[in-house]
């Protein structure tokens, strides 16, 4: 009812009817102790790496005892193994329970509320990972507070303020998709946002979009990654540039993979900047001016487990949700790291190589993963999704602005990789689209695969993930 009602508004009255939304976002993220804990935030951040474990590992401390106190799933799990708080005192003794699985969340999120919650206050949260199963989170404002504040240290150490207006390329439908003319924007003044629209991106409105970010000299552009870089792709197919502009580029919900990153520094002059985050808050991971990407040490307990070569499962404990606490919970997600951390450096990621859904499998039970690299040469191919039917074969589906000899030399370099990685164990074939489909809330899926379902896979070479 409400989206009827937003959608028959003109567009100065979506305007605003944004701004309402903005500001009420805006106290509930950077009202209360958001101040407090940016402050506390950025007198950390020149803390040395033994400084922030052991702020860590005490608020872990802190952390698990609420939790066995509070928490009848974790009181329940630790009578079962014998175990008091006083046996967890580093990261490294979370070893002694189990990991935990979204399922188990999902199946009984109630036993993972803590006692001391006051049910009227929490904040619910509905998330799906890369099934689209729903999981639910319960979170307080203060939890929301510290996390806007630490995404607004690493924003902070690039360079951008509070104050600093941004091009914001999210996934929510703020223009009527039925609207053909511009403006394909709306304003939130409180967020200091323009927010363009993710559903009207194409060769015909791009040029509008590049207009209002010169009309207002926009120098911070926000957002999804399959999101920007079609608006990316649309500047160098014309030959426009934001590069004497932009000053930064900030990207989240997704992957960032190497040729996005590329495209964005073509035609924006700036190389990106991501960071990695989850609704449940069990691990961040923030780029810093350098582009490297360090565990946030001080927000939460990151494990990374061995899964084979130098990919590791990024297994987390929050210790910001006192409402939900979660220990030693799989996130599904798959980090590369062949930087070894030691004693006084911080640990580093290379890059979070897909969720862990972003694996396609062959018939002998081997993964294929880092997926994104077969597009990192192409030059015409703005964006693709790889669909891996219950044969094993798969469906190359692309998204290209119209140049047929060019994208033909992009495909045959893509067929080229796609063998090397595959041998002759299953077959593929391309598919042209005009816009790929996206999630229900607006994210692309890099790998979608009909395997899930099958139940003639054996045990050894599909795993279920979200």
């Amino acid at each position: 009812m409400k989206d009827k009602i937003y959608n028959s508004l003109p567009a100065e009255f979506q305007n605003l009817a944004c701004s309402l939304q903005g500001l009420k976002l805006k106290r509930e993220r950077m009202g209360g102790l958001f101040q407090n804990f940016l402050q506390a935030y950025l007198e950390r951040k020149d803390w040395s790496y033994e400084q922030l474990i052991d702020y860590r590992d005490n608020r872990l401390r802190e952390f698990v005892k609420h939790a066995y106190e509070t928490v009848p799933y974790y009181n329940d799990l630790f009578k079962n193994l014998r175990l008091t708080p006083s046996d967890i005192n580093s990261i490294e003794d979370l070893k002694s329970i189990p990991v935990l699985t979204k399922e188990e969340v999902r199946k009984n999120p109630e036993m993972f509320l803590s006692s001391k919650a006051d049910p009227r206050k929490l904040i619910k949260l509905t998330t799906s990972g890369s099934t689209g199963t729903s999981l639910n989170i319960f979170y307080t404002k203060e939890q929301l507070q510290e996390q806007f504040a630490l995404w607004w240290k690493y924003r902070a150490q690039l360079g951008i303020s509070l104050d600093t207006w941004c091009a914001d390329f999210g996934s929510r439908t703020i223009v009527p998709q039925k609207q053909i003319s511009p403006p394909f924007w709306r304003i939130s003044y409180p967020l200091k946002q323009v927010k363009f629209s993710a559903f009207h991106g194409n060769e015909n409105n791009y040029f509008e979009y590049y207009k209002e970010i010169k009309k207002r000299n926009l120098t911070w552009i926000h957002g999804y990654p399959t999101v920007i870089t079609p608006f990316a792709a649309f500047l160098l197919d014309n030959n426009l540039s934001l590069a004497d502009q932009i000053k930064f580029v900030t990207t989240g919900g997704e992957n960032l993979y190497d040729f996005q990153k590329e495209q964005m520094f073509q035609a924006f002059g700036v190389y990106p900047y991501s960071h990695y985050g989850l609704a449940e808050c069990v691990a961040n991971f923030s780029e810093d001016i350098d582009h490297k990407l360090t565990v946030d040490e001080d927000f939460s307990a990151v494990e990374f487990i061995p899964d084979g070569g130098d990919t590791y499962k990024i297994i987390g404990t929050n210790f910001s949700n006192y409402a939900m606490p979660l220990l030693r919970y799989d996130t599904n997600d798959i980090a590369v790291i062949t930087k070894r951390s030691n004693s006084v450096t911080k640990r580093e990621i290379d890059h979070i190589d897909g969720r862990s859904g972003e694996i396609i499998y062959l018939p002998s039970g081997k993964k294929v993963g880092a997926l994104s690299a077969l597009f990192s040469q192409t030059s015409f191919i703005v964006e693709a999704q790889i669909l891996q039917k219950k044969d094993y074969s798969l469906e190359i589906r692309y998204v290209s602005f119209e140049n047929p000899k060019s994208v033909e030399s992009d495909l045959n370099l893509v067929t080229k990789l796609l063998k090397s990685r595959l041998g002759d164990e299953i077959s593929f074939n391309f598919k042209k689209l005009d816009r790929i489909p996206r999630t229900s809330r607006g994210k692309l899926r890099y790998v979608i695969s009909e395997l899930e379902n099958n139940q003639e896979i054996k045990s050894g070479g599909i795993v279920k993930n979200d």
